[in-house]
């Protein structure tokens, strides 16, 4: 029986930066990854047909057991892959669609005549002090609600819930889009960051999907 998953909720989940161009760069990743998943769905009708003319050309006795048991182990899998592969289409269709978003966005932020790759290696700074920011934020959750980091962790990955468990955390009722900018503030001088990395991070925090 082939088995059923909730992918587009799963590709999602996967697709995990902290800033736009980052999740632009996994879910690309994860394009050409089906892409290459499609192709060998060939691949695979090949081999099955190689399986079957190997039982037909085998002679009696244990090359034609061996052959015949190669074969079934290989069906008994097929209607899984089969399904999987029938998925494909379904699951490139979201993936794209979901990149042009992510490059609509990414799009405001490009430096002027820099590459898509250019551009994942010159946000990466940024990249890594949101990812930062956000141990700290998983922390502070989790000390003040007296949850462990890691169901702390996983709330905060819905915006929603991330909002209202800061907003509890701190004490304060922060601002849609700033909410990050404001811990930050409590436990740190924004004075001592610069101020390309502050304008970086305000710039980020508008783009979270």
């Amino acid at each position: 029986m082939a088995s059923q998953v909730n992918s587009q909720f799963a590709y999602l989940n996967l697709i995990n930066g902290e800033t736009v161009w980052e999740r632009l760069r996994i879910v690309r990743n994860f394009i050409e990854d089906r892409k290459i998943a499609k192709k060998l769905q060939t691949t695979q009708l090949i081999k099955h047909q190689a399986f079957q003319l190997k039982v037909q050309e085998a002679v009696e006795g244990s090359a034609k057991l061996f052959a015949q048991a190669e074969l079934e182990e290989f069906e008994a899998h097929a209607e899984q892959q089969e399904d999987g592969y029938n998925k494909l289409d379904a699951e490139l269709a979201f993936l794209l669609k979901y990149e042009a978003a992510l490059a609509q966005s990414a799009e405001q932020t490009r430096v002027a005549g820099k590459t898509d790759d250019e551009m994942y290696q010159i946000n990466m700074g940024t990249e890594v002090y949101l990812r930062n920011l956000k141990k700290i934020e998983v922390e502070q959750v989790s000390r003040a609600l007296g949850i462990s980091q890691a169901t702390a962790e996983e709330a905060m990955r819905i915006p929603e819930m991330r909002q209202q468990l800061l907003s509890t955390a701190t004490g304060l009722a922060l601002p849609e889009g700033q909410d990050r900018i404001l811990l930050l503030q409590q436990g740190i001088n924004l004075e001592a960051i610069p101020l390309s990395v502050q304008e970086e991070l305000k710039l980020a925090a508008k783009l979270l999907v």
